[in-house]
This record gives structure tokens, C-alpha cells and sequence, in this order.
């Protein structure tokens, strides 16, 4: 009974380390992707408008590949919470960052992978409401 127990232990352990490893080489094709359309505006026209202007979706596609190295990291507890709130108070308070995220959390509100996608997103939003907060609160 025990050596069935802990096959099936094993067996839970393999198919969690598959998924994760599964996203992983996902999250690195979807980067290498955005990675020759950075620099290459042929490429980058492949994958549809996103401002209208060259400069910002090249910022979009850079602020993309940095929090999709983020989300990887927090997936892996490479980055734990108070690493990731930092980060993200710092990448918000720039108006490329403000932006990226305004666009996309919609998607990720919707589109969890595991519960570190969750709170991961979470965070995110959490952060850009105090930045934008922070904007708008008068100088004192």
C-alpha cells in the first residue's frame, strides 16, 4: 500500500514538473517571437496594430518580453511577492509600463495558467491602481 502511494505521489509530482515545464517552453517560444518582431518592423506588422505608433509598440513588445520574464520567475519562486510588487511599483511608474498594462490585463484577468498566474496578476493590478493613484493625487 505504501510503495502504491507513493508511485502515485510520483506520479502527481511528474504531471505538475510537465505542466510547468510545458508553460515554460511556451512563455520562451512567445518571447523569441517578440524578440525578432522588436527590432524587424516587417515582422512586427505580422502581428497586427497595437498603438499605431512605432515607438510605442516597440515598447510594448520590450515591456511584453520583461513581464513575461517576470511571470516565468514567479511561477519558478525565482520572485516572491515583495520582489514582484518592486518591480512592478518601478516598471509602473514610467509611462510605457502604465501603458503595456492597460492593455493587456483585461486578457490577463481571464487567462490564468495556475494560481501564481492569479496572484501574479493580482499584484500587477494592485500596483498599477497605486500608480495611477499616485499620479493623480496632487504634489505635496
Amino acid at each position: 500500500m505504501l510503495a502504491l502511494a507513493g508511485v502515485a505521489a510520483s506520479l502527481i509530482l511528474q504531471a505538475r514538473d510537465n505542466t510547468v515545464n510545458r508553460e515554460l517552453t511556451h512563455r520562451s517560444m512567445h518571447s523569441e517571437l517578440l524578440s525578432k518582431a522588436l527590432d524587424d518592423p516587417g515582422l512586427r506588422a505580422c502581428w497586427g496594430p497595437i498603438t499605431g505608433d512605432n515607438e510605442q509598440d516597440r515598447q510594448h513588445i520590450y515591456t511584453n518580453l520583461i513581464f513575461s520574464f517576470w511571470r516565468s520567475m514567479f511561477e519558478i519562486g525565482m520572485i516572491d511577492e515583495d520582489e514582484l510588487r518592486a518591480l512592478s511599483a518601478q516598471i509602473f511608474s514610467a509611462p510605457p509600463g502604465r501603458r503595456y498594462w492597460a492593455l493587456v490585463a483585461e486578457h490577463h484577468r481571464h487567462h490564468h495558467v495556475s494560481d501564481h498566474d492569479r496572484r501574479f496578476t493580482e499584484i500587477l493590478d494592485r500596483e498599477h491602481e497605486r500608480a495611477l493613484a499616485n499620479l493623480a493625487a496632487p504634489d505635496a
